[in-house]
């Protein structure tokens, strides 16, 4: 991957939004392979009685709604890029989300836990 700068050029100020557009990418991603993994994770029983306690729709339609959001910031994102003579995709992109879905992709609270830092810290990357 290439230095990103500060912003003070037009170059650097599109890989910026190319890194942000990456984040977006992989959130929107990430929300759907939440569902997708976790649709049927069991919480286990219910105050001691037989039976497993599933995850509520309200969970998974929360997941729906942030992956049409992410997807709104990604298409604002990309619209700038190309009004800047870019496109996403034109440079290479940070990987560290997917590495830490990856490494989560068995427990929900580590997905739900880790998954938000990592986010957090792709832009100082």
């Amino acid at each position: 991957m290439q230095n990103r700068g500060k912003g003070g050029s037009v170059s650097s100020r599109i890989k910026l939004l190319h890194a942000l557009a990456s984040i977006e990418q992989w959130a929107i991603d990430l929300a759907i392979d939440c569902i997708s993994r976790f649709h049927s994770w069991k919480l286990g029983t219910t105050n001691g009685k037989e039976g497993e306690r599933r995850l509520p729709w309200n969970f998974f339609s929360d997941f729906l709604k942030v992956a049409e959001d992410e997807a709104k910031h990604f298409t604002l994102l990309e619209e700038r890029l190309r009004e800047m003579g870019s496109w996403y995709g034109e440079f290479a992109v940070h990987n560290g989300l997917w590495e830490s879905a990856l490494e989560t992709s068995q427990s929900l609270f580590s997905r739900l836990a880790i998954i938000h830092l990592v986010r957090s810290s792709s832009l100082c990357s």
